[in-house]
């Protein structure tokens, strides 16, 4: 984000990048602590609420990592994207206010449908920090489904590899014998499943 704070200046000749001041750790917390707002108050419905304009890292990830998870059904591994807009929704309601939010999915899912409420904060909070949650949800989802589909593939690939094993061995076995052999074989193994 460019602010009116900062210049530009055209630099004629040889610049020395080691006689240039070094930007500090103690400048950069200065100028966030004196120019960036962490946090804002919004009116929702006659309501002020406190919106904080950013997620710490910490947030950030559990934010992507909680709508990632959720949009992945726990048994089949199964992609559900009819989950995710609420799901996201619901963290950008859960990260970036203090809210009490309903345990009971249906009920919640009627509330921020119903209200305008993810929509209200969304206009409050940094919007690149937002963006790269959004992309980092549709990475780590495109990722997943890769994954899946990988592991899916390499479970067939055993299972065939499997069969046909099973299927050589078969052939092996009965490949010297006669069809009078073959018949009393099958016969025995019929009867030791029973």
């Amino acid at each position: 984000n460019t602010s009116k704070n900062t210049r530009y200046y055209r630099i004629k000749g040889d610049l020395k990048m080691d006689k240039a001041k070094k930007l500090s750790v103690n400048t950069f917390d200065k100028i966030i602590k004196e120019n960036i707002e962490d946090k804002v108050v919004v009116n929702f419905y006659d309501n002020e609420v406190v919106v904080n304009k950013y997620l710490t890292l910490t947030d950030m990830i559990k934010f992507v990592n909680e709508v990632v998870n959720g949009c992945f059904d726990d048994d089949t591994g199964e992609y559900l994207p009819e989950v995710k807009r609420f799901l996201i929704d619901r963290n950008t309601v859960a990260y970036y206010v203090n809210a009490n939010l309903p345990s009971d999915y249906a009920h919640l899912y009627e509330i921020l449908c119903k209200t305008s409420i993810a929509d209200t904060i969304r206009q409050s909070i940094d919007k690149r920090q937002y963006n790269d949650i959004l992309e980092a949800i549709d990475n780590k989802i495109d990722t997943k489904i890769y994954t899946n589909e990988q592991m899916f593939t390499n479970k067939l690939n055993t299972a065939i590899s499997s069969m046909e094993s099973l299927s050589q061995n078969v052939t092996d076995v009965f490949k010297d014998m006669t069809t009078e052999q073959m018949s009393a074989a099958l016969g025995a193994i019929s009867e030791g499943m029973d």
